[in-house]
């Protein structure tokens, strides 16, 4: 006995409880079943049923709202992923969502409605477009200061290792020379007992990069669902070792800086002119213009000192709404000024102030001046009516914030870019939860399902398996300077692997993954060598003093972050510049760049090993083990590309009862041998199927 049962559309009125839908005696529920299609790897697949009609029962009509009616103002439109679960004999068989496709009247009554099921993994559709940046990362929020970007490189922070700093630099292409006698401004070597040749990284040039699986889960908790397996689980997963770099803007790193309202207090009237005057907010927050003249022209004089030479912005704004009237961004100390055209009377005003850095900012003295309207020239005619001394400091905290250093990618455009690279499959275990494994892992396990006596043997038809002209397994074109040089001497992307197969095959397969390797540099002495990433262009036309390049971004960055420790030694050491420009000593860095470790790397984020350098045996002498292709994907197409590969197309019939019994994922066995499922089609009414399934090679 088939069951649907579905939450009604408008829960609120109708109660959270599932409720059954009235099905037609004689209406067929086909439904089709597969991971990965063997002609469409590559590609994720829900399952889903061919759309069928259920009756427009009073039952039904509530569940749905009525649909067919326009004048009820809380019935249904077009109506995607109605929450509904598919129950065998009682049970379940598929839970995941309905889509109400239409109504259909006869003879002027509502007569059927027409839906279509899908399994749970189109919720990962339906609601994963939710962007990376409306997740919650604010665990992993922090203070922009010096000390906790040297503490992030390495891996220090106090929020652990699911967030660091490589050291890759968006702006300059450093060079490392120890000798004492080299201060470039972009040589990164720290050298002691010098003074006044500060040099080095600056911090404000590093970006934090978190692991993939930090963002994973993100969407969970987001998405309320979960992701299970051994591959998502185990304890060396790759995606914890896997970090996607926030490099989303050129140049520096845009941190958080909030906009802080500075206290006006201990004014005192310097004007007796009542047809202009201040009258200052009990709360100390904000000053009113008042008097009896509509608008004058005003100048505030704020006087500014700090504690370090970092750029800040004041802002002179009024009324309710933010309005900025006049903004200053500087680094200079003194008297700074904001002049006002028309200032309005009982307008009122307040002052703000924002920093790039973390430092300290002391307000002194607030001065306010007035000048008649229509004064060409008002510098000579300003008046002082009002003074606050009380004084104000902020010690500034300027705060980073992945959630706004995310790229502009959705969660299911990131899960679909993971299930690329690791070429998974994703299958529903129930519960909203959603297992991630490796295809080929798929191909070479499973519990085994007999059908032999299910089949129909009279007529089986035998094809080979859907292959193409050739593969071609990379990630989104770069235009970052190696990675350029690169595909001008070799003709394809770094670390794209193109495989030519049959050339009697007209179609190819490309698979691309929405993210970008990199092209690694190392520097360091010899024996102490560290790695590092240069994120820019035009590097032959980089600044000569400085070593400022042109910034490159594109597609997020991804990099193998092992968690491992480079200890340079002493006089080998690197210089990171501070809040005050001051260079301090870095004695170690985390180890991260296109290969899986520090010490004796075994596998390549490319799909191809294409040569990278390696502070562990530099330049690198040795090919890595393995690769993504190797990995994830050689053995699918190996499987599908192989001569003796075949598909097999059989019907049959089995009792609805067995249909719970079959998995996606198991292994079948027909005669002898023993098959992959590619798809699996069953009308659930009557138990016929049609099955494909795959040679084991």
């Amino acid at each position: 006995m088939i069951n649907i049962k579905v939450r009604p559309v408008n829960a609120e009125i109708d109660g959270e409880a599932f409720v059954d839908i009235d099905l037609f005696d004689d209406e067929s529920i086909e439904v089709s079943l597969s991971v990965k299609q063997a002609s469409d790897i590559g590609d994720v697949l829900a399952d889903f049923s061919k759309t069928f009609t259920v009756p427009a029962t009073r039952n039904n009509n509530k569940v749905f709202r009525h649909f067919y009616r326009s004048d009820i103002v809380d019935g249904s439109g077009y109506v995607r992923g109605i929450p509904a679960a598919i129950y065998i004999n009682g049970d379940e068989f598929r839970a995941g969502v309905i889509n109400l496709q239409d109504s259909i009247i006869k003879d002027g009554e509502p007569y059927a409605y027409t839906i279509q099921f899908f399994s749970s993994i189109q919720k990962l559709n339906d609601i994963g477009n939710i962007q990376l940046g409306q997740l919650d990362f604010s665990a992993l929020d922090h203070d922009y200061t010096s000390a906790n970007v040297r503490a992030g490189i390495r891996g220090t922070l106090p929020q652990g290792t699911d967030i660091i700093y490589p050291l890759a630099s968006t702006v300059t292409r450093w060079i490392y020379d120890s000798t004492s006698s080299s201060h470039q401004k972009y040589n990164i070597a720290y050298h002691s007992g010098h003074s006044g040749n500060p040099h080095g990284v600056n911090y404000r040039e590093l970006k934090p990069a978190i692991s993939f699986k930090t963002i994973m889960e993100a969407i969970k908790e987001s998405l309320g669902i979960e992701f299970s397996g051994a591959f998502y689980n185990a304890q060396d997963s790759p995606l914890d070792k896997i970090y996607m770099w926030l490099h989303t803007n050129e140049g520096f790193l845009n941190a958080e800086s909030p906009h802080e309202r500075v206290l006006l207090t201990g004014g005192s009237d310097l004007s007796t002119n009542n047809n202009i005057y201040i009258e200052a907010d009990p709360n100390n927050r904000r000053f009113f213009r008042r008097g009896s003249f509509q608008s004058a022209v005003m100048r505030v004089d704020v006087d500014v000192a700090l504690n370090s030479g970092g750029q800040y912005t004041l802002y002179l704004k009024k009324g309710y709404n933010g309005e900025i009237v006049k903004k200053v961004t500087t680094s200079s100390t003194g008297t700074i000024s904001l002049d006002v055209d028309q200032a309005v009377k009982d307008e009122f005003y307040y002052i703000e102030v924002s920093s790039s850095i973390s430092q300290t900012i002391t307000i002194g003295d607030v001065d306010i001046f007035f000048a008649p309207v229509g004064t060409s020239n008002p510098l000579g005619f300003y008046v002082l009516y009002y003074r606050f001394s009380g004084g104000f400091s902020i010690n500034y905290k300027s705060r980073v914030i992945p959630s706004r250093l995310m790229p502009e990618m959705t969660a299911v455009d990131f899960i679909s870019g993971v299930s690329k690279m690791f070429n998974l499959a994703i299958t529903y275990d129930g519960d909203d939860s959603f297992n991630l494994t490796p295809l080929q892992d798929l191909y070479s396990t499973g519990n085994v399902f007999d059908l032999n006596d299910f089949i129909d043997t009279s007529n089986v038809l035998v094809q080979p398996a859907t292959k193409h002209k050739s593969y071609n397994l990379k990630y989104d074109d770069s235009e970052q300077s190696q990675s350029e040089l690169f595909k001008s001497q070799n003709q394809r992307e770094y670390g794209e692997m193109q495989r030519t197969n049959n050339s009697n095959i007209k179609e190819d397969l490309t698979v691309e993954v929405p993210f970008e390797i990199p092209s690694m540099d190392v520097l360091g002495n010899a024996g102490n060598e560290f790695p590092v990433f240069f994120s820019v262009t035009n590097v032959d036309a980089s600044d000569p003093v400085t070593g400022a390049c042109d910034s490159y971004f594109d597609k997020p960055t991804i990099f193998y972050v092992s968690g491992e420790l480079i200890t340079l030694n002493e006089g080998s050491r690197i210089s990171i510049i501070d809040d005050n420009g001051n260079d301090n000593e870095a004695a170690q860095v985390l180890y991260f760049g296109l290969l899986d470790k520090y010490d004796d790397p075994q596998k390549s984020l490319g799909f191809t090993f294409d040569p990278s350098l390696h502070p562990y045996n530099a330049p690198l002498a040795t090919t890595p083990a393995s690769t993504q292709f190797t990995n994830y994907w050689e053995g699918t197409i190996n499987t599908i590309n192989s001569p003796y590969s075949r598909i097999l197309s059989v019907k049959g019939t089995m009792d609805v009862g067995e249909i719970n019994r079959i998995n996606i994922t198991n292994v079948v066995r027909f005669g002898e041998l023993l098959y992959t499922i590619d798809s699996f089609n069953v009308n659930l009414t009557t138990g016929e199927f049609d099955i494909k399934l795959l040679t084991r090679i």
